[in-house]
């Protein structure tokens, strides 16, 4: 049902915590390792943007303006 063609990639690990499954769904070309590689780093991208979102309530900007909301920013950065 999907125009382009999809593979699944699998990695399964048994550690002693327990068992480890995870699944991607891609179109990308590569070793299963690389994919994976690619999306954990992609993943680690939006866990920072989630941290700035979230330590300098960047999800909550009042100007309308992109130069006032980057200045506001920079202040919060220069504070933190």
């Amino acid at each position: 049902s999907w125009p382009r063609q999809r593979r699944i990639c699998y990695k399964a690990e048994h550690t002693t915590t327990g068992t480890n499954l995870r699944f991607v769904i891609t179109n990308r070309a590569g070793r299963a390792s690389e994919v994976f590689a690619f999306y954990n780093d992609r993943g680690e991208c939006e866990n920072r943007i989630a941290e700035f979102k979230n330590g300098f309530r960047a999800d909550r900007l009042s100007c309308h303006r992109f130069l006032a909301n980057a200045f506001r920013l920079l202040l919060h950065g220069f504070a933190y």
